[in-house]
């Protein structure tokens, strides 16, 4: 993790990237979660490059809207209070508001086909459920706000989290194997 906080990435897939190699000593990854989260947001910062910035100035925090609720702690604490993955929804939409992993997929299915009407509907049914189980109207309807805009954009993350133990794994040959790891590197090179 030494060499990847210290953006000497050259060679290591998506983190050879000037962006990325500039980011990651302040994104300072020490996990593979955290490895995940720095790839996610690279990846998604075409789209909702605000993300990357409110990363960047939560580090350190770990209070956020709703952080007193094991559940609500559960799905947001890594990634910093942010909705990256679309399994933080489903977990979301299960547990804070009461609609079925199912139904949960319907949920995604409206928000990309942009039916405003079933959304609603979805976002009314977790209000009610939210609020009967003692999350505060603030906390459930801002809940509800991100989780709608987010599962316009999240990804995967066993699909991210997969890619971060791949290219640990590149960044481990490189710490430990440096030689080695470049003499292939330059094979492929010349290949290309």
């Amino acid at each position: 993790f030494r060499l990847i906080q210290s953006g000497d990435t050259e060679g290591i897939g998506m983190l050879d990237s000037d962006g990325l190699r500039y980011l990651l000593p302040r994104l300072r990854p020490a996990s593979i979660e955290n490895l995940a989260a720095a790839n996610t947001l690279y990846t998604l910062a075409i789209e909702r490059g605000d993300l990357m910035e409110q990363y960047l100035q939560r580090a350190g925090e770990a209070q956020f809207p709703g952080s007193d609720s094991p559940d609500i702690l559960e799905a947001l604490a890594e990634p910093r209070g942010l909705i990256l993955y679309q399994e933080q929804i489903m977990m979301l939409l299960d547990r804070i508001g009461g609609i079925c992993p199912a139904d949960g997929f319907d949920f995604f299915k409206a928000v990309f086909k942009k039916k405003a009407a079933a959304v609603a509907e979805y976002r009314e049914k977790f209000l009610r459920t939210a609020v009967g189980n003692n999350t505060d109207k603030e906390t459930a309807e801002g809940l509800s706000d991100q989780i709608i805009e987010a599962a316009g954009y999240s990804v995967c993350k066993a699909n991210c989290v997969a890619e971060a133990v791949r290219l640990y794994q590149a960044a481990y040959l490189k710490s430990h194997y440096g030689l080695e790891f470049e003499k292939a590197l330059e094979q492929v090179r010349a290949r290309d």
